[in-house]
């Protein structure tokens, strides 16, 4: 991925986080709304400023005066699935415990089967974005990298706190850990009415809970 792109990419998010009026917040998520549900049944590569703009109701022009070009508006409805998120887990213990790791991440399954639109672009993305020269991929590469690091440091402060055993490997731990919860939401969102995906991770946990204490 270039600097060019890099750059670019940083000035949009710049752009979709400065303050605005509650009129323009209003009219910004309309138009948020609008292009998760092109990106959502189209893709992002497929879709148009044009689509979003017809979705929303608001002229072209309009949706150019929140959003410079289609790049902003997917950074914005990531960043909105990042806040979404958070804010779903605000209410989870802080404690360093194994359970209240395995009650977190339950949570982050639990938010992404009741927002399936967000899930279902969110997983669209991911997968576009394996070519490099995607707008996303760096968005992508850098909350894999900083979900990777979280994960890593807790398992060893869990491991020196004697709440997890010390023989595990935690990368592949990890490894497996996302591994489920990507793999899940995809069979979830090709077949919902037949994967039930909180109760099918709910039970690998259960296991992995076990597996993991001393």
């Amino acid at each position: 991925m270039d600097d060019r792109t890099t750059d670019d990419a940083t000035a949009v998010v710049d752009h979709v986080t400065r303050r605005r009026s509650p009129k323009g917040e209003r009219s910004r998520g309309i138009i948020v709304d609008a292009a998760l549900n092109i990106f959502s049944s189209t893709g992002y590569n497929n879709s148009s400023i044009s689509d979003i703009a017809k979705i929303a109701g608001i002229s072209t022009p309009g949706v150019l005066h929140h959003f410079p070009n289609k790049l902003s508006l997917l950074m914005a409805v990531l960043e909105r699935q990042d806040v979404e998120t958070r804010e779903q887990i605000a209410a989870i213990s802080e404690a360093n415990t194994l359970d209240s790791m395995m009650k977190y991440l339950l949570a982050l399954i639990t938010y992404s089967a009741q927002s399936y639109a967000m899930t279902l672009v969110f997983n669209q993305l991911n997968t576009e974005s394996l070519a490099e020269d995607h707008p996303a991929w760096l968005w992508y590469q850098q909350r894999y990298d900083m979900l990777h690091a979280s994960a890593d440091r807790e398992f060893r402060e869990l491991i020196d706190k004697g709440e997890v055993r010390a023989d595990i490997d935690v990368k592949m731990v990890r490894n497996e850990i996302f591994a489920v919860m990507d793999g899940l939401q995809i069979q979830w969102l090709r077949r919902p009415g037949n994967v039930d995906l909180v109760a099918g991770f709910k039970m690998y946990l259960s296991r992995l809970t076990e597996y993991l204490r001393p």
